[in-house]
């Protein structure tokens, strides 16, 4: 199945773009597209774990199931005053 990956802030500026989509199996959770995100850019590693992930615009956990075509976002941490 393909989903389509939107990214924010630092994250963007890690991977080189705002959107990405990534083909990922049929049963592919939260968890699963982490992974793939860690394998295919590792940079990732510092910030992945501590972004909050929404699929379709509701804020999900890691067991999440993932679905053809959803829009998940991945929403790294705000800091700043």
């Amino acid at each position: 199945m393909k989903v389509n990956v939107v990214v924010f802030a630092r994250v963007r500026e890690l991977i080189g773009a705002d959107r990405i989509e990534l083909a990922l199996s049929d049963e592919a959770t939260v968890a699963t597209l982490k992974q793939e995100l860690m394998t295919r850019y590792p940079k990732l590693e510092s910030v992945l774990p501590h972004c909050s992930v929404a699929i379709d615009h509701e804020y999900s956990k890691d067991e999440a199931l993932l679905t053809e075509g959803c829009e998940v976002g991945l929403i790294p941490p705000v800091s700043g005053g």
